[in-house]
């Protein structure tokens, strides 16, 4: 594969420092400009996560995950690999430390963001990545601000409940689980009677999660439902039990307790875990 030129007036472009310049994908899309800030911010999150595995923090909350899925988002010409992603990013975290002019800029960039909040400037850009018109943008946006717990996407994300694709109403429905916030209770429960099972299971899940009882109507309602309780696959029971545990109160108690006389012991076994949970919140 021939190396390609630099683009004439772009020979600083954060591709180009990191010697990227021969990847197939600028021969069938030709050169895309990234902007140094969106890079930056990739780092910061990339030097957390080596920060989090070296300390040994696992948690999925503790690690963003979608670290690659974003650096393809933001950069079409590496959209196909997300292992590459995190190579480009290693390549060029390397270069700015090799070079003290760069560690000076990117130790101030790094000082400013922490001085103003450390993730607010971050949280803003996503935030404004919600109003997008392009799905996958929008998608990576939803992902990163549930796993931030930002409050300040839960007018956006119900949005989306009412109006978006089901893939957007799906990750939005965790995101709201994930961020905790109970002014979404009311619509993921209307969410529990949906037709799409999937959506279903997150929107309970989520419940579950947010832990406010006046899911708890809603859930029982699942395993009362006139299609009856056979017609529930052992996913959607088990999650269901779960988040009644989870909420804690003490009106499920009669349906858990018809459970523990399921025919299926992982039903009886999960109905039993939810009860000593109820038992644990009196």
């Amino acid at each position: 594969m021939p190396v390609l030129d630099r683009p004439e007036g772009l020979s600083l472009h954060p591709f180009h420092v990191a010697g990227v310049t021969n990847y197939p994908c600028y021969e069938r899309l030709g050169f895309i400009p990234v902007s140094w800030v969106q890079i930056l911010q990739l780092l910061m999150e990339y030097f957390k996560n080596k920060v989090s595995m070296m300390l040994g923090y696992y948690k999925r909350d503790q690690i963003d995950f979608f670290i690659g899925k974003r650096m393809a988002v933001a950069c079409p010409v590496i959209k196909k690999s997300g292992n590459f992603s995190t190579i480009v990013l290693s390549r060029i975290s390397g270069i700015i430390l090799s070079n003290s002019m760069y560690v000076i800029l990117f130790s101030s960039f790094l000082i400013i963001s922490f001085v103003t909040g450390c993730t607010g400037g971050s949280a803003y850009y996503y935030l404004e990545r919600l109003k997008s018109p392009n799905e996958i943008v929008k998608k990576d946006a939803i992902i990163k601000l549930g796993l931030d717990q930002e409050t300040r996407a839960v007018p956006y994300l119900l949005g989306f409940l009412d109006s978006g694709s089901t893939d957007i109403r799906m990750i939005s429905v965790e995101a709201l689980g994930r961020i905790g916030d109970r002014q979404a209770v009311e619509k993921l429960i209307r969410i529990v009677s949906d037709e799409n099972s999937d959506l279903r299971m997150k929107a309970i899940e989520s419940l579950g999660k947010i832990g406010d009882p006046r899911a708890i109507v809603a859930l029982t309602g699942v395993f009362k439902r006139e299609d009856s309780l056979n017609s529930l696959s052992i996913e959607e029971k088990t999650i269901t039990i779960w988040a009644i545990g989870a909420i804690g109160a003490e009106d499920a108690i009669p349906v858990l307790t018809e459970l523990l006389s399921d025919e299926d012991k992982f039903i009886r076994y999960n109905a039993e875990r939810s009860l000593e949970k109820i038992n644990e919140h009196q």
